[in-house]
Formats: C-alpha cells, structure tokens, sequence
C-alpha cells in the first residue's frame, strides 16, 4: 500500500538513551509513520526524498513509486512496534460486565487471562470460564495460546502475541491520515479489546481498529498489526498461510492483510529494502458484519508491483490489517480481528 507508513515504536529504555535527534533518527516515521506507535518507521510519504508517484503505482499502501520512503500502508515496522521485546504484562485487564459470573464458589467461574480463573471449583461451583467452559486446563482440552501454530488469541488481554514457536511481538497501529483520526491512536500501548456484546464462543478479548475522518488519498490508510519478533525477522516458510476470525462493526470494508518480509522492508525499519521498499506481499479481503473465519494462503500473495522484491518469507518482520482509503470505502470504519493462526 503506497503512502502509507507504519510508525515503528522504539522499546522505552532505547527512547530514554537516544534522546533528542537521535532518536528521531533511529525510529523515524515508517506505513509506518512518523510518531506511530513510538516514533515511526517511514509513513505514507513520510520518508524523505520520495519522488513524483508513478503512474503505475497509485493508491498502493506501501510507498510512492520509485521513492525511497521507508514505510508501507500497514504496520510498523520490526522496530517500531516492538517495545524492544518488553515482557509481557503480568496482569490481563478485568473481564468485561457479565463475562461469566463469579470464578469461585458457586456459579460458574470467570475465564481468567491465559486460563488464570478455573483450575479447582470453589465450594459448588463449576470451576472454568463462562464463555464455553474455559478453565485452567480447558474443558474438553482446550487451553489459551494452544496450538503452538496460534499467533495470539488475546485471552491474555495484553498487546503481545502469544509466546510461540519463538515467537512473542508487540501489536501496534499506525496511520498516515491528516484529516482524521484512529482508535487506539498510533502512540502508546494498547491493551486487547473486550469484546462485550461481540464476544465470540472461548474469546472475550480481540483486536480493534477504528477511525473516522479519512478520505481518498494516498495518506488515508491505517493500520493494526504486530511483530512476529520484536526487532527481528521470522521463518514463516514452515507454515502455508494465514487464517483469522474478523468482523465490521460498521458495514462493509476491504482490508488489506499484508506481510512485510526483509526485502521489501526499508533499512530504516530494520529490512534490507534500499529502494522502492513498502510493496509488501498482500491479500485483500471483506469483512461485514458477522463474524468470519478468513484464510490468506502463502500461495496466493501478491505485490501491487511497484517495487518488486523477491517473496521471501523466510524472513518476514511484520504482519498487519490495513485500511486504505483509495480503496473507495467509507470515511469511517471500524473492525475486529480475533484468533489469528498459522496454518
């Protein structure tokens, strides 16, 4: 996605060290984008030097054609999101109103984060989640963060991936948008998003991307995503896709799913990318107002063309969910991604 950036957030220590310029230097705007969930990887047009779009390449998230922007549509970069592999919060947020009644005696317990509630039932109760049985050990073997190929289910409540196959990233969101406006905003941590009334069986947490305001141009895209490592690429080439459960909370809407790898990451935001970088690897999909389990197949990826690279997933840094406004669609959206899986 063209003109889009994907702020790259530095880790806090790093933010306090580099204080000043340097800062600036080491995490500047990335679709990305500058002051993105930290300081940015390079944004829609936010990287310096871009040139004149090419006729070719209009209304792609990932950078202007032939600039040399280091920020694609979706996400932040390996470096932005990551808060420098900061641990995961100790404590999940409360369970929503109603979200499954009392964890011990009596009544069934409440699913706590990572199967905290449910363990041994209190005096008569039936220990375990309210939604579907959850427990400690899962009825009917189900657990939080299982399989080892789940990215993240947010049952933690936090804003880091599940601790996987070596994997543990941050999520994050980024927009290049001068007119309107997202939630969660770009700078700052964000908690998982309860999902109350959209709660779906074994989930009371997902992930939410709202805005308002945006229009048709090049800059109005936005981004949520997350890091498969902080600071570092992933080996996706075990795996042969992408599958997700995703819902519109108003209307019909195109995302863009997009892997950012090293060769079409900028060496801003830590990919080997020195030109034409941000033509990221891509599927679009609809969502609407139920909820959907998605596939993106690794087979069926493609780049708007812009700046080819090679498709090499072996080293893929990011993975985002982008909206993108010379897409056509409404001013403003809303949507939820839940259960995100390696397949």
């Amino acid at each position: 996605m063209k003109a889009s950036l994907k702020s790259v957030r530095c880790p806090r220590p790093l933010l306090v060290a580099l204080a000043g310029s340097a800062a600036v230097a080491a995490c500047g705007p990335s679709f990305t984008s500058s002051g993105g969930p930290g300081l940015g990887a390079a944004s829609a047009g936010a990287s310096a030097g871009s040139a004149a779009p090419a006729s070719s390449g209009s209304g792609s998230f990932g950078g202007t054609a032939g600039t040399t922007q280091t920020a694609d549509f979706a996400g932040d970069s390996s470096n932005h999101a990551g808060s420098g592999g900061a641990p995961p919060q100790a404590c999940a947020p409360p369970l929503p109103a109603g979200g499954g009644g009392s964890p011990a005696g009596g009544g069934t317990g409440g699913k706590g984060a990572a199967g905290e509630i449910g363990g041994t039932g209190a005096v008569g109760g039936t220990a375990g989640a309210g939604v579907a049985g959850l427990s400690g050990g899962g009825i009917g073997g189900w657990s939080p963060c299982t399989p080892a190929s789940l990215i993240d289910d947010m049952e933690d409540g936090n804003d880091r991936t599940c601790p996987n196959e070596g994997r543990n990233g941050e999520w994050w969101t980024s927009t290049g948008t001068t007119t309107g406006t997202i939630d969660p905003p770009k700078v700052g941590d964000f908690p998982a998003y309860p999902l109350l009334s959209d709660a779906r069986v074994r989930s009371n947490y997902g992930m939410r991307l709202s805005g308002v305001g945006f229009g048709h141009t090049d800059a109005d895209w936005a981004s949520l995503g997350f890091n498969l490592i902080d600071n570092a690429a992933y080996d996706l080439s075990a795996y042969q896709g992408l599958s997700f459960y995703a819902k519109s909370k108003a209307g019909a809407v195109t995302i863009h799913v997009e892997f950012a790898t090293d060769a079409t990451t900028a060496t801003a935001e830590g990919g080997a990318c020195q030109t034409k970088c941000n033509d990221h690897w891509e599927k679009t999909v609809t969502l609407d107002g139920s909820w959907r389990k998605l596939s993106v197949p690794f087979a069926t990826l493609a780049q708007e063309g812009w700046g080819v690279h090679p498709k090499d997933l072996a080293h893929t840094r990011f993975i985002y969910f982008g909206f993108a406004g010379t897409d056509g669609g409404p001013a403003a959206f809303d949507f939820l991604i839940d259960d995100v899986h390696l397949d």
